[in-house]
């Protein structure tokens, strides 16, 4: 069953769709391309001023139908960036020199913990007539997206917005597509035309990486992406993972099991959150408990993950080699504190640097073991591995 999870973690890494690995900056559809449509360079303009960022307040946001929500979500942004002086798209577009765009350079849009609004703009030039509408699609966690299209002339053809945090129902999209999926479609009134589309985009307090492409709109709709199957295939099989784990434990009562269910089950929440799966059970709140959905797990992930380490390998008979790990115990349990109580940027933060920092206070013991020709080391390094790489590419 562990070689199993080890598979699937593996093959999920890989063709992650937000994976650190992807270096186009825009995808455009093959088919598109033989319809005569060309795309300009990627360019981007990172706002100077960090978003002054508050969460949305519960209370008022729980009791609105979901059509009230959309608008509460976008004037929530709207004034954060009225407060945060943050350029409009017509300050865009007046002053060039004020704000700079710099050409993409061949790779995928990430800019880590920027708390900031990224502007984007490309051409697009379609040779001959393109009959049906062309999405912009955009994956990542974009907690706003504003679309600009432009003609030649500057004149506005096309404008719409959107965030992952919409109300399911309201967002016109197949089961299929991923919940981190945010898109457009337009017309291009004319063949043999030029167009610029801007787009601005923002993760809010977390990482900034988007992946961008361009379909025409039925190809859109019709594509079946393997992904997010691939995705509810990882929770079921991390799943029955989980509850072998938990009968194992109810039969020999050895503590190690017990810290690997609740370790085990904490990833399973945090990569489902990740990926957006959360957002097909909260599907009109996820703008309020998503936080708390990467967060809580995250510190019950930690304080589990050491201890099962320290229980599965018996640190406690091995004297100095317990002494990191012991502390890494001590620091994840109190860091929980944080995640469940604690503001929601504080304890994203705090999380992130929890990762880079317990992670080496474990491996030192693990490997020094596994030198020794433990086994029990050496299963540890061969089962966590693909859970290590992919808490950095992360």
């Amino acid at each position: 069953m562990n070689l199993l999870l080890i598979v699937i973690v593996a093959i999920r890494l890989f063709f992650s769709p937000q994976s650190a690995i992807a270096v186009e900056s825009i995808k455009i559809d093959p088919r598109l391309e033989n319809q005569g449509v060309q795309l300009g360079d990627l360019e981007y303009y990172i706002v100077d001023n960090e978003t002054k960022w508050r969460p949305i307040p519960d209370d008022q946001y729980l009791s609105m139908d979901a059509t009230a929500k959309k608008q509460f979500l976008f004037e929530h942004y709207d004034q954060l960036y009225k407060e945060s002086a943050h350029p409009t798209i017509d300050e865009i577009l007046k002053y060039p020199d004020r704000y700079p765009f710099t050409t993409l350079q061949g790779t995928r849009p990430t800019f880590g913990f920027i708390d900031r609004p990224v502007w984007y703009k490309f051409g697009i030039r379609n040779i001959r007539e393109v009959k049906e509408p062309v999405t912009i699609t955009l994956s990542g966690y974009l907690f706003d997206a504003k679309f600009f299209v432009f003609d030649a002339t500057g004149k506005l053809i096309h404008a719409s917005r959107e965030s992952i945090h919409v109300p399911k129902a309201l967002r016109k999209r197949p089961p299929s597509r991923s919940n981190l999926e945010t898109s457009t479609s337009f017309t291009l009134p004319s063949n043999d035309a030029n167009y610029i589309v801007y787009i601005k985009a923002y993760t809010s307090i977390v990482p900034h990486d988007l992946g961008i492409t361009l379909q025409t709109s039925s190809d859109w709709l019709l594509d079946d992406p393997f992904i997010k199957k691939f995705q509810w295939m990882f929770v079921g099989a991390t799943s029955i993972l989980v509850l072998y784990n938990f009968v194992i434990f109810l039969i020999l009562r050895e503590k190690s099991h017990f810290y690997y269910v609740f370790c085990t089950g904490a990833n399973l929440i945090i990569i489902s959150t990740v990926n957006g799966l959360h957002l097909d059970i909260l599907t009109e709140n996820g703008l309020i408990y998503w936080g708390r959905c990467l967060v809580v797990p995250l510190g019950i992930l930690g304080a589990c993950f050491v201890a099962f380490t320290r229980s599965f390998l018996q640190l406690e008979q091995h004297g100095h080699l317990d002494i990191a790990p012991r502390i890494a115990q001590k620091t994840t349990v109190l860091a929980c504190v944080v995640y469940f109580f604690g503001p929601i940027k504080m304890a994203l933060y705090l999380g992130f640097f929890m990762v880079f920092a317990t992670i080496p206070m474990i491996l030192y013991p693990v490997l020094k073991l596994a030198f020794k020709r433990d086994r029990k080391a050496i299963m540890f390094i061969i089962a966590f591995t693909p859970y290590l790489v992919g808490s950095y590419l992360r």
